[in-house]
């Protein structure tokens, strides 16, 4: 601790803490025969999470002394935050979660959470969030890096912990890209290839998108959708895992120009449900009879066929 002096010059000082409570004396330093206008004081004379007050006395060459207002502070242990250890990512967005834990129960008031890359350069921040659990959605991970999170949190008496870096490795197979390939004949019997390469991402109602164990999106109040680089007159083959499928609830939709398909399960019938609409013209097309809890679905749309494979998973 510090203070200033104005007027006479200081020669000795005398600090004494008390209390709030009962003004009973905690800690004294008795007469100190110095100039500095500071003091440390020593960890073990105050006890966290109690209310003080402090008052100095200074004393000049001919001895004469005067004292200063009383101030009152209040002693507070920094919040500890811990993440539990992550290891490896196998999917390029992941919900981060931390800890927060503060010896005298003195509450969080905020918390902000940042993305390293592996030299610690920052890359990503969540904005200061103010509710717990303490949690954030960072998303595009590349697979085969190593990156580092840090949650800080601050309580109500103003002090910020930290979890300190946590390394952490990402490794997912990247998805099969799909390519329209084209080739010309040139001059010389050379060949002239050009090609378009598409990668079609899924969105969510949610956002950020729930997931189950961190690895599985979750359906069960939510679906997923795609409404960019998708045709809905264009060949196109899809397959999914589904886990426990709420009846009639949409799990996936793919919506093009001018329509969109849905797809559900129908306990009533036991049977997974594609439905297309274009324009307003609704078709459907239904799979074979399942039972079970764990599903691969295969849809196939080839010119105006389609077909919906299920496979019962035991």
């Amino acid at each position: 601790m510090s203070w200033k002096v104005s007027g006479d010059i200081q020669t000795a000082y005398k600090i004494d803490i008390l209390s709030n409570l009962n003004d009973i004396l905690v800690y004294t330093t008795g007469k100190v025969t110095s100039y500095s206008l500071k003091h440390l004081i020593p960890p073990s004379a105050l006890i966290n999470g109690n209310e003080y007050k402090i008052r100095i006395t200074i004393f000049n060459q001919a001895g004469a002394s005067i004292t200063s207002d009383t101030e009152i502070f209040q002693t507070s242990s920094t919040p500890v935050i811990t993440v539990d250890p992550i290891g490896t990512i196998n999917t390029f967005s992941y919900i981060f979660t931390a800890n927060y834990e503060q010896s005298e129960n003195v509450p969080l008031r905020n918390y902000i959470v940042y993305l390293f890359d592996d030299k610690k350069n920052l890359l990503s921040k969540s904005d200061i969030k103010t509710s717990s659990p303490l949690e954030h959605f960072f998303t595009n991970l590349q697979t085969e890096k190593q990156y580092y999170i840090e949650f800080q949190a601050t309580s109500t008496k103003g002090l910020t912990g930290t979890s300190g870096y946590i390394p952490f490795d990402v490794f997912y197979f990247q998805p099969k890209l799909n390519i329209d390939l084209q080739g010309k004949n040139i001059d010389k019997a050379g060949v002239e290839l050009s090609w378009f390469v598409s990668q079609i991402l899924f969105e969510s109602n949610n956002n950020p998108p729930l997931f189950i164990d961190n690895e599985k999106i979750d359906t069960r109040d939510n679906s997923i959708f795609v409404k960019e680089g998708f045709s809905i007159s264009g060949d196109f083959s899809l397959k999914a895992w589904i886990e426990n499928p709420i009846s009639k609830k949409t799990l996936i939709k793919m919506i093009g120009a001018n329509g969109h398909f849905h797809l559900y399960y129908d306990a009533a019938i036991e049977r997974f449900v594609l439905k297309k609409d274009v324009n307003g013209i609704i078709d459907a097309w239904v799979s074979d009879e399942v039972t079970g809890e764990n599903f691969i679905v295969v849809i196939k749309q080839i010119g105006c066929d389609i077909d919906i494979l299920v496979s019962s998973i035991q």
